[in-house]
C-alpha cells in the first residue's frame, strides 16, 4: 500500500474542516445517545449482580459478561471526562461530574482522578515528563503497567496526581507514592477478607481486567514520539471498512478514531466516527490499516514510515 494512497498533514486538515459542518460539531445541548448507553450499561451490570445473588447467572458465565458490561463503561466516564455528556455552557459541569461518577463505579475507578490524569494526558500527548498516559512509561516494565491499570481507582490514583501551576507548568506525575500506594492495597486486603466472596468473582476482578483492556487500548492508540512531529502526530487511526470496520469500533469503543478525537475531544464519540468515515471516503482501507498524522498508513504486520512529509 503506497503511502501516496492517504493524505498528508495539510491534505487531512484541510479535508477534516471541509467535512465538519455545523450540523455534526454543534449538535444539541444533551448527547442522549451516551445516556442511553450509560443506562443500558448500569441496568446490565445490576441485573447481573442480582441473577447471579438469586443463583440464576452462574459464576462462570457472569465474570466474562461483566468484564464486557464494566469496560463498556469508559465510553460514558471518557465522553464525561469532557463535558460531552450536557452542553457545559448551558447546564454547568456537575451534570457531566455526576454521569461520570456513577459510571465509573462498576470500574471501581475514582472519576476525578480519571478526569484529571486523561486532560493532562490530551494537554501533553506523549510529553514523558507530563504525559500521565506516556506510552513508553507504560509499557516499559511490568510494575508501570499495573500501576497504570490500579491508578483510576480510589485512593491509589488520586494521591499520582501533583498539579503544577494553573496550566503554566502543567501537572506532573509520578510512580512512586508510597502512601496512597499503601493505603489501596491495605483497604484492598481488607476488603478480600470482608466482602462476599462472590463480588470479588463478578465484580472486582471483571473490573481489573476490564481497566486493562482500557490501559491496552489507549496504549495502542499512540505512537512512540518521532523526531519533532508535533504531540498531536503521537495519536492514529486504526480503522478498516465493511464488517471488520465495525468490529473494530465495537472492540476500541470507538476510539480507534484517536487522532481525530485528539483533534475535537469536544466531539461525541459517535460524531467523530461519523467525522471520520467523511475524511477517509475513497481511501483503502483493506484489513486494519493505522494512520497516523503525517499521512502515513499501514496495515497490521507492516513497517511504517515515518519520514513521509507533508
Amino acid at each position: 500500500m503506497s503511502h501516496s494512497d492517504f493524505y498528508s498533514a495539510q491534505e487531512f486538515h484541510r479535508k477534516l474542516r471541509a467535512s465538519a459542518d455545523d450540523a455534526l460539531v454543534k449538535g444539541g445541548d444533551i448527547e442522549w445517545t451516551v445516556i442511553a448507553i450509560g443506562i443500558a450499561i448500569v441496568t446490565s451490570f445490576l441485573t447481573s449482580l442480582v441473577l447471579v445473588i438469586q443463583g440464576v447467572l452462574p459464576v462462570l458465565a457472569a465474570v466474562p459478561l461483566n468484564v464486557l458490561i464494566i469496560y463498556s463503561c469508559q465510553i460514558v466516564t471518557h465522553e464525561a471526562s469532557h463535558n460531552n455528556v450536557f452542553n457545559e455552557k448551558r447546564f454547568g459541569a456537575w451534570p457531566n461530574n455526576l454521569i461520570g461518577f456513577l459510571l465509573a463505579i462498576p470500574l471501581l475507578w475514582d472519576f476525578k482522578t480519571f478526569q484529571v490524569i486523561h486532560l493532562a494526558h490530551h494537554k501533553h500527548t506523549n510529553d514523558r515528563m507530563d504525559d500521565p498516559q506516556y506510552r513508553g512509561n507504560v509499557v516499559e516494565s511490568w510494575r508501570n503497567l499495573y500501576r497504570a491499570i490500579v491508578r483510576y481507582l480510589p485512593f491509589a490514583g488520586a494521591g499520582d496526581v501533583k498539579s503544577g501551576t494553573s496550566g503554566v507548568a502543567g501537572p506532573k506525575f509520578s510512580f512512586n507514592q508510597p502512601r496512597s500506594w499503601y493505603f489501596f492495597h491495605g483497604s484492598l486486603v481488607v476488603f478480600l477478607i470482608l466482602a462476599p466472596k462472590i463480588l470479588l468473582l463478578v465484580w472486582v476482578l471483571p473490573a481489573f481486567v476490564a481497566t486493562s483492556l482500557v490501559v491496552w487500548m489507549h496504549t495502542s492508540l499512540h505512537t512512540q514520539a518521532h523526531g519533532n512531529e508535533p504531540g498531536i502526530a503521537k495519536s492514529k487511526l486504526v480503522v478498516s471498512d465493511g464488517l471488520l470496520g465495525k468490529l473494530l469500533n465495537i472492540c476500541f469503543l470507538y476510539q480507534n478514531y484517536h487522532l481525530i478525537h485528539h483533534i475535537m475531544p469536544s466531539l461525541p464519540f459517535h460524531k467523530t466516527a461519523q467525522l471520520s468515515q467523511r475524511v477517509l471516503a475513497g481511501c483503502p482501507l483493506k484489513g486494519i490499516v493505522h494512520i497516523d498524522y503525517s499521512g502515513g498508513a499501514h496495515r497490521d504486520g507492516e513497517a511504517v514510515d515515518h519520514k513521509v512529509q507533508s
